[in-house]
């Protein structure tokens, strides 16, 4: 008989975890598209050196750079990021323009975040230490949208950058 009530103690116990799990969201669908891989293409005349910032759980913001992407072609950022959002900001290195003015092509605007010259990791990146704050332009708003997406950034032969969402090849 303590057999029995010891089973429907149990029972009752594992409906009202399972009923809190549920209620505090662990089983609720996402709200907005997770951005499960980052790629950069590259159509423009020179080399482009690129930089991204995305949301930490904690809400501050890390930057991380730099990735070369050649001309003509593509390259994933890193395939274990998986952010709701990013931030991203290209580069060229300085080119001679006419004489000795030196030229640098940049594409990047809305919010600033640290970078370096060098290889580098900022946490805390809007309020950060040891580089130099440069714009960054913001990828698509996807807040309207759910499940997994593959997010690209094109750097087109004008000068213009284009962000496109697709769903993920499996």
């Amino acid at each position: 008989m303590t057999f029995r009530i010891v089973l429907k103690v149990l029972r009752r116990i594992a409906g009202l975890l399972l009923a809190a799990a549920f209620l505090s969201g662990a089983f609720a669908a996402k709200s907005v598209a997770e951005i499960v891989s980052i790629k950069f293409c590259n159509e423009f005349a020179y080399e482009v050196f690129v930089a991204i910032a995305y949301p930490q759980k904690q809400g501050d913001w890390l930057s991380r750079g730099w990735l070369g992407v050649p001309t003509g072609t593509c390259a994933d950022f890193d395939s274990a990021i998986h952010v709701p959002t990013f931030y991203y900001r290209g580069e060229t290195d300085y080119r001679l323009a006419g004489g000795s003015r030196r030229v640098r092509y940049r594409w990047g605007e809305h919010r600033k975040f640290f970078v370096q010259a060098d290889s580098f990791n900022f946490y805390d990146a809007e309020n950060g230490k040891g580089g130099r704050f440069e714009d960054f332009s913001k990828f698509l708003d996807n807040t309207t949208i759910t499940g997994d997406f593959s997010a690209t950034v094109t750097f087109h032969a004008d000068g213009k950058a284009e962000s496109k969402l697709e769903l993920p090849s499996h």
